[in-house]
């Protein structure tokens, strides 16, 4: 079924690409410069140095006083709450990817890595400042107002989710190491130099990945624009695909304000099939379901929608 949807798919862009090559050509120069502009240079330094912060064991060094707190509060392990850390902090698919090298690394078991990618993935501090806040709505929106709904929809998520997978029992990673594990590490880490140059490699392997999927979804969100086939719905559809593109056309529809709001927000809790697919790329080699990624952001997107709804038309 997975192949066959997506043997259809790309025919259908295939021949897009031959009716229209002027307007996939100007969506793909679209795709390329958000990618370069924007997701290169804000992304590529995390990936090279969270690959360099798991393989030195930094990670979990980094977050082991807060193991009490965490396992409380969001029933995580220090590398757990790493993971959560650095998603929220860099934005999509970082979660996801963390998320994975953890499980790969034995540092999170598996109903922790499917829990995790519930909630772990959301838009950066800096993706809901520059675009949502600037771009989209012109600096006319508070930004305690975007980051509280966000954020706090996506917190939502996580406790909703932490009774689906109540029954998952954390690691209790401690200081101590066995000699295997040590000897293990050790021959993975035959010099720095070596591992700093495997974390540069795998952060541009990975980079260039994401930019493919951006490219991809540029050029499908642009032709259901032009194409107009289903109306006033478009820029909803166009969300669905992919998030800058259905955020500015949200931003920029007919809608209400507080429907613009609402639509927005929602837009980005959900991330898009775009995210979606990257998420997929990021944990396929791991062997992680997709499956609690999507349930926890449509769950994140109708908290996200229902609270920007009411708390705008409640404080504004």
């Amino acid at each position: 079924m997975k192949k066959s949807l997506l043997f259809l798919s790309s025919l259908l862009l295939f021949f897009c690409l031959l009716i229209f090559p002027a307007r996939t050509f100007f969506y793909a120069c679209e795709g390329v410069n958000l990618w370069f502009h924007t997701i290169l240079p804000s992304l590529l330094p995390f990936l090279i140095l969270t690959s360099l912060l798991l393989e030195t064991g930094a990670a979990r060094r980094i977050s082991a006083r807060a193991e009490v707190f965490f396992q409380t509060v969001f029933g995580l392990s220090p590398a757990g709450f790493y993971a959560l850390f650095l998603g929220l902090f860099c934005g999509f698919p970082m979660g996801a990817r963390i998320t994975a090298q953890l499980y790969e690394a034995e540092e999170i078991d598996r109903n922790e890595a499917c829990y995790l990618l519930t909630f772990c993935s959301s838009p950066s501090p800096a993706f809901l400042s520059s675009y949502v806040i600037l771009t989209a709505f012109s600096g006319q929106i508070h930004p305690g107002f975007v980051f509280g709904v966000l954020y706090g929809s996506n917190f939502l998520t996580g406790f909703l989710f932490r009774l689906v997978f109540r029954r998952f029992r954390l690691h209790r990673h401690t200081a101590h190491r066995t000699h295997s594990m040590e000897k293990k590490e050790m021959s993975k880490q035959t010099s720095k130099g070596n591992l700093l140059d495997t974390s540069i490699m795998n952060g541009f392997e990975i980079i260039t990945q994401l930019g493919g999927y951006i490219i991809l979804f540029s050029i499908l969100s642009g032709l259901l624009m032009d194409l107009h086939p289903f109306g006033s719905a478009s820029p909803l559809l166009c969300g669905v695909l992919e998030i800058t593109t259905g955020i500015a056309q949200l931003a920029a529809s007919s809608l209400p304000y507080a429907g613009k709001v609402s639509a927005v927000l929602t837009c980005a809790a959900f991330g898009g099939l775009s995210v979606a697919a990257q998420t997929n790329c990021m944990i396929h080699n791991s062997g992680l379901p997709l499956w609690p990624y999507l349930a926890g952001k449509l769950c994140c997107a109708a908290f996200a929608g229902t609270l920007g709804l009411f708390l705008f038309a409640f404080l504004f």
